[in-house]
């Protein structure tokens, strides 16, 4: 059973792609990967082999989007996807969806995170949050809470995945350090402590039961 396509966009960040991921066996999906691919995922857990799976695919589709081709994706020393070259991009996966975020390589680095909206989970704050966005949130109608604290929290995680080989030497940033401010109609604002320095545009969907956010960094 192949991997369902849940949605496909092109915005200037580059192509963004999500598959569902329902009851897949990691005999039917292992076969899309490269060979290096497939050897890694054999090692692994049939669901993490399934969920591998499902992230390569998604960048593939995104990359073909952009009439590019997509060999095979390394892993990094801290786990994070590497591209081969003329190829940037991201991936998250969830429990039901992988999501890639890909671009022809000119000089940015990208970030994606998706994160499902239910059910709430709002223990996630004090991890999360610093003492000014904690106060923002408090100030918000119920409704709203749940909302701008997941878009928060999947933005920093788009934007640690972003800032991966970017960070200077010595730099460590934590999730206190990051404040963020969403639009309503998609649009995010992200203000990082002065000594990172990258210049970062974000966005978000609300996409197949999940909040998508997307974050593209270039050095200064």
């Amino acid at each position: 059973m192949d991997f369902e396509t849940a949605f496909s966009i092109r915005h200037a960040f580059g192509s963004l792609v999500g598959l569902r991921i329902a009851g897949q066996a990691p005999g039917e999906v292992l076969s899309q990967l490269e060979p290096a691919e497939r050897k890694r995922a054999s090692s692994m857990a049939a669901g993490r082999a399934v969920l591998f799976a499902a992230g390569r695919t998604a960048a593939r589709r995104a990359a073909a989007g952009l009439g590019l081709g997509c060999a095979e994706i390394g892993v990094g020393p801290r786990g994070a996807p590497r591209f081969g070259p003329g190829l940037s991009g991201s991936i998250s996966h969830k429990r039901e969806l992988a999501v890639a975020l890909v671009a022809q390589a000119n000089g940015a680095c990208l970030g994606v995170d998706a994160e499902p909206w239910e059910p709430a989970r709002p223990a996630i704050e004090r991890l999360v949050l610093g003492a000014g966005e904690r106060a923002e949130i408090a100030a918000l109608e119920g409704g709203l809470r749940w909302r701008e604290l997941l878009l928060r929290f999947c933005f920093k995680e788009a934007l640690f995945k972003a800032l991966d080989r970017l960070l200077p030497a010595g730099c460590k940033l934590g999730f206190e350090q990051v404040r963020v401010r969403c639009g309503r109609d998609g649009s995010a604002a992200l203000q990082l402590p002065a000594q990172v320095g990258a210049r970062i545009e974000a966005r978000w969907w609300d996409l197949a039961g999940h909040a998508i956010a997307c974050v593209r960094a270039k050095a200064p």
